[in-house]
């Protein structure tokens, strides 16, 4: 279960890396030793389980929001979760740190808590069904006082997080885009000829890197510069074999 929890964090946040910054990779949800003293199977992993939940939900046509990239959604989760997991667990380094552990508490419970109470907030329209996601999986863990300190652990990372992330432009209206005149200015693209998607999405605050354009390249070189000509050349010299009907030596700075 630790190995798998590891991954899948992991891969959120690299997923999300390209809009919202990488998240650190947790340490585990628990191990199968831990999940056996905890009375839950090795076999349900909660972050398996809610990963799998989050993915069914943005595949299903109209239920993710079309102005929020679904890597949003995703970082959000795992980073409730592995927070709630590494409070009750001191396996790793928290993201946020402000939860306070309870003693005996459940890993399982922690992480299922956490994973309800962001994706409520997230995706308020789905409630019941994440109310049931989140009552099949509590269920498995045994009543006590350690499911209750779990679940307490859970709702207060899930609620600081959300504080965290609560004004960082994830919510706002994608902004206009109008083709510009001059060349080298990007153009739509049949067959649909929509506007580009997340014009906004440089404005949400990243979750680690200060800003969304900290490790971004450079531009490409002006269409007058050599090196923009001698990569055309090099393209159209490669491509001849596609079908390609001009010469690299049609191609002049200036011509485009």
């Amino acid at each position: 279960m630790k190995r798998a929890m590891r991954t899948l964090t992991l891969a959120a946040a690299m997923g999300s890396a390209a809009m919202a910054a990488a998240l650190p990779a947790t340490s585990g949800a628990a191990s199968s030793a831990r999940a056996a003293q905890n009375g839950v199977a090795a076999t349900v992993d909660p972050v398996i389980q809610w990963n799998r939940f989050l993915l069914n939900v943005q595949a299903t046509p109209g239920d993710q929001p079309a102005t929020v990239h679904p890597t949003y959604e995703l970082a959000m989760l795992h980073a409730a979760i592995h927070d709630a997991v590494i409070t009750v667990d001191h396996s790793g380094l928290r993201y946020l740190p402000r939860v306070h552990s309870v003693q005996g508490a459940s890993v399982a419970a922690a992480a299922d808590a956490a994973a309800h109470d962001t994706l409520v907030k997230l995706y308020p329209s789905l409630r019941a069904s994440i109310d049931q996601q989140y009552a099949a999986l509590l269920a498995r863990v045994p009543p006590g006082a350690h499911k209750t300190g779990g679940v307490r652990v859970g709702q207060r990372v899930a609620a600081q997080l959300l504080a965290r992330r609560a004004n960082d432009g994830s919510s706002a209206s994608p902004l206009p885009f109008q083709p510009g005149t001059s060349a080298g200015d990007y153009q739509l693209t049949p067959p649909a000829f929509a506007p580009p998607a997340f014009m906004h999405w440089p404005r949400v605050k990243p979750f680690v890197i200060r800003r969304a354009n900290q490790f971004r390249p450079p531009p490409p070189v002006a269409l007058t510069n050599p090196k923009y000509a001698a990569a055309i050349n090099e393209v159209e010299a490669l491509g001849a074999a596609q079908g390609s009907t001009r010469t690299p030596a049609q191609t002049q700075i200036g011509q485009f």
